[in-house]
């Protein structure tokens, strides 16, 4: 028996946004950018095959608003930057599955993600000595995610961004670059929902408690430039992750 899944999407995406810069001064300038960014899907997932035909849809319909504004500065040899950053996403999720002509009760099928997140942070970079330079760097982000339909919770989550980056010249084509950080990264909305996609043989349930991938980074890295033209970079990086995303297999009863 040959088994089939065939997948049917369709998607759509408009992003406007826009950048302005005023001097303040001699050595200060401001900055403000803002950007929106709309999109929807729909997804129409057929498997057949060894069981009875199995049909999943999942629409979605998102959006997307940043604004961030930045202060930089020129003093002594030294470069101050510090500004913020407020951003709204919203994404509304409805999937459904029928096996053999009968739906199938999914968790999370329905469901309105809505995050309010807000950034401040604050940035120096300045050369020590001729051959030594530094960039230090504190972010502080909260963000407040709300669900509601087939799921209603919310969560606030806040996160501390401390980075510290050295560079040291060894000669004029050769460099050490060291980095220590913690970093975090973005989820991704539709995971909160049940997906629509046959293809990995299950069906995903989605997770309405998740939350970003966390992680301390440290790195040292060795680069030698030769003849102009070319270099030799050798990198080593640990990190400690901690919130892995990924994906599980939960077997019913």
């Amino acid at each position: 028996t040959t088994e089939q899944t065939i997948n049917d999407l369709n998607s759509d995406k408009a992003e406007i946004g826009g950048d302005y810069q005023l001097a303040l001064g001699r050595a200060v300038t401001a900055r403000l950018i803002g950007l929106y960014t709309a999109k929807d899907s729909d997804l129409t997932s057929v498997s057949s095959g060894r069981g009875p035909l199995s049909v999943s849809t999942k629409t979605t319909d998102g959006s997307e608003a940043i604004l961030r504004g930045t202060l930089r500065s020129l003093w002594r040899g030294m470069t101050l930057e510090a500004g913020g950053e407020a951003a709204l996403n919203t994404l509304d999720v409805a999937s459904s599955l029928t096996t053999g002509g009968v739906a199938v009760p999914q968790p999370s099928a329905n469901v309105r993600v809505e995050e309010q997140r807000a950034e401040v942070f604050a940035n120096l970079s300045a050369k020590l000595t001729p051959r030594l330079s530094i960039n230090v760097s504190a972010r502080f982000e909260t963000s407040t995610i709300a669900q509601s339909g087939d799921v209603s919770q919310e969560k606030t989550l806040r996160f501390a961004k401390p980075r510290l980056a050295l560079n040291y010249e060894l000669s004029p084509s050769s460099q050490v670059r060291m980095r220590f950080e913690r970093t975090v990264g973005q989820l991704i909305f539709e995971d909160f929902a049940a997906s629509g996609d046959l293809s990995a043989g299950a069906q995903d349930v989605g997770n309405s408690d998740l939350e970003p991938q966390q992680a301390w980074e440290s790195e040292v890295a060795w680069e030698q430039r030769f003849w102009g033209r070319g270099a030799i970079v050798v990198t080593a990086t640990h990190s400690e992750v901690s919130q892995v995303s990924d994906v599980i297999p939960i077997v019913g009863t």
